[in-house]
Formats: structure tokens, C-alpha cells, sequence
């Protein structure tokens, strides 16, 4: 059976085009709790720097200032440029949890390419309640066996993305 996946968008007011919002300022979906991911995104972007390369490329900003802006795994999906990203992991920056994920999750290191996104079956990252476990989250090696299994099912030519915003 061909599946079709649902990619949900930080809103960018670039239309997702590869460079920093045109008004990062502004942008409530980044600042307030409207968004995907909003948390992260409240947690991780740096305002007054987006707005000095406010209309810029990522890549830019990432190679002179070292700065990963907080919905970079959808912001190029029709940019024309790849760029490399670094990404620590999502709870590294907590209170509660980040000492504990920044010294034993190392980063996420990917090339995201011109457009596309990065994107996450949330589902595969639970045990489903007919699983009989003690464990909220899966061994890596069941993890990565869900994965593959859930990729096989998108087909090429057959299966859809949806891209909700």
C-alpha cells in the first residue's frame, strides 16, 4: 500500500524560500504559540540577528555568524540553495533535560538540500499502546527498523505530500 505524508510548516514570511523571514520581528508564529514546534522556535531564534540578515540566505547567516535559525528544516522547501546544518538535539537547550542531551545525543549533521525539508513521523518515536512495555521510547535499533520499514512504503511518482501551514 503507497502512503502519503503530511509535512506541517513553521510559517516564514518568505514564502519558505531559503532566506531569513523578511520581518522576523513580526512574525507571531515564531514569537508566540502559534506555530509547529513554537517552544523550539521561542527558545532557540535570536531576533536581532534575523533582522540584520532579515531577506538573507541561510547558508549566509549560518557561515558568518554560526547561527541555525529555529525553523530551518522547512524554510527552503522552494529555495534554491543547499546548506550544511548542525542541530543539537531538541531538549539540549531545557531546563530539566538539556545537560543530559547535550552531553550524550550528539547533533543532528545533514545537508538540507534546495527544495525540500526535513521532516519526522512522530508516531515512529513511540511504543503504540498494544506494545507491553515499561519503555515510552523505543531501542535505536527498533527505532531505525520502523524507519526503514515506514520509507519503503513511500513510492516515487505515487506517494503525496501534503504541506499544512
Amino acid at each position: 500500500m503507497v502512503k502519503h505524508v503530511s509535512v506541517r510548516l513553521a510559517w516564514h514570511d518568505n514564502y519558505w524560500n531559503g532566506k531569513i523571514c523578511k520581518f522576523p520581528e513580526k512574525n507571531f508564529y515564531c514569537i508566540g504559540n502559534y506555530s509547529l514546534l513554537s517552544p523550539r522556535i521561542q527558545r532557540r531564534i535570536n531576533i536581532p540577528l534575523e533582522k540584520s540578515y532579515s531577506d538573507q540566505a541561510v547558508s549566509s547567516v549560518i557561515e558568518k555568524k554560526n547561527y541555525l535559525p529555529p525553523c530551518y528544516w522547512s524554510i527552503n522547501l522552494q529555495g534554491g540553495n543547499s546548506f550544511s546544518i548542525e542541530d543539537p538535539h531538541p531538549f539540549s537547550d531545557t531546563k530539566t533535560w538539556g545537560e543530559k542531551f547535550k552531553n550524550n545525543v550528539p547533533p543532528l549533521k545533514d545537508v538540507l538540500k534546495d527544495h525540500s525539508v526535513f521532516t519526522w513521523c512522530f508516531k515512529l518515536s513511540f511504543f503504540e499502546r498494544r506494545e507491553e512495555s515499561s519503555q515510552l521510547y523505543p531501542h535505536p535499533e527498533e527505532l531505525k527498523r520502523r524507519v526503514d520499514e515506514y520509507l519503503e512504503e513511500l513510492v516515487p511518482g505515487k506517494s503525496i505530500v501534503f504541506f499544512l501551514f
